[in-house]
């Protein structure tokens, strides 16, 4: 997976799809950068998910969906009552290890589509090792 981002609300992006009725309608260029304002993998917004107050969300999708009007998350939490077990799903991560500003959990097995006016702004970003284990726990969750 490319880089991962955390994200806070504010000004939602504006999806860049291509006009309809051409070949790519809804697909960027096989190779494009990312849509300007798109999220990006590893991004993670606040107030993205439907749960009391808003909650940062880790972007897991990959780069080829950023013209997509809809971006995949797993949300994050500082509270997990299962972490302690540590389940091959949950995925710790420190304040350091993700620009956040406090300690906490990437919930693998919540993964979530949400509408990408839904995302606020950037608000850290996972370090490349935290990103290895989110992947490690995605694969375990959808079997892949």
């Amino acid at each position: 997976m490319a880089e991962e981002e955390l994200i806070d609300p504010p000004p939602p992006p504006s999806p860049a799809v291509a006009p309809a009725g051409t070949p790519a309608a809804g697909k960027p260029a096989a190779g494009a950068p990312p849509s300007e304002g798109a999220p990006s993998e590893g991004e993670a917004p606040e107030g993205a998910l439907p749960v009391a107050g808003p909650h940062p969300a880790v972007v897991v999708q990959t780069p080829a969906m950023a013209r997509s009007s809809t971006v995949v998350v797993v949300p994050m939490t500082s509270k997990a009552r299962s972490a302690e077990l540590r389940p091959p799903y949950m995925v710790g991560v420190s304040a350091r290890q993700s620009g956040l500003g406090k300690d906490g959990w990437v919930k693998a097995d919540q993964i979530v589509t949400v509408d990408v006016t839904e995302l606020g702004e950037r608000a850290g970003r996972l370090s490349p090792g935290k990103i290895e284990e989110l992947d490690v726990a995605l694969r375990f969750v959808l079997a892949l």
